[in-house]
């Protein structure tokens, strides 16, 4: 007989899993605050200033100073402006897990997607640096939302002209991509 009440016995694994998730996330959306800035997104964010100033000379991976320079008129200082753009790598961050889901389920069960998901957040560098302003967040996302695409839905010309699309833009974002095709 278990030690744990009957009611709890009855939770579905696929509930813990993503308690879990959500515990993490939780624990990650704190650190987006907290966590000192690291060099290279101080790196980031100079390319920014950069780029307001038209003296931005870097042709590769410099989108983001396209998409994030409004950033730049915000109120605050440098940490702030960072801080705010973590927020978005964050929701990049849950991009690529719901990504990481659908591709696992797809071939697995959702369990296995869960778990596979789990898997990914807890991993250290991706718990420490998943919402860092970095450009693998975004070009992660957009690989995964690309392979998604190809994997869930039918291969028909907008899955292949959407899929290609995320994968440019990808390359757009930075030349490591590479790495993932």
């Amino acid at each position: 007989k278990s030690a744990l009440p009957e009611w709890l016995q009855k939770v579905r694994p696929d509930t813990w899993i993503m308690v879990g998730i959500a515990l993490i996330l939780v624990l990650q959306f704190s650190e987006i605050f907290r966590r000192g800035i690291n060099w290279d997104e101080f790196n980031h964010y100079h390319h920014l200033w950069e780029h307001k100033r038209g003296v931005l000379t870097h042709v590769l991976n410099t989108l983001h100073s396209r998409v994030f320079g409004w950033v730049t008129a915000l109120p605050g200082n440098a940490v702030d402006h960072i801080i705010v753009i973590r927020l978005f790598m964050y929701a990049f961050e849950l991009v690529i897990i719901a990504g990481i889901v659908g591709i696992a389920q797809r071939f697995s069960s959702r369990t296995i997607g869960l778990l596979c998901a789990l898997a990914y957040v807890t991993f250290p560098f991706v718990f420490g640096h998943g919402y860092s302003f970095r450009f693998d967040p975004p070009s992660t996302a957009m690989m995964i939302a690309a392979m998604w695409a190809i994997v869930v839905r039918p291969m028909d010309a907008k899955t292949i002209v959407g899929a290609g699309a995320l994968i440019g833009l990808a390359m757009m974002v930075t030349i490591k991509i590479v790495l993932l095709l």
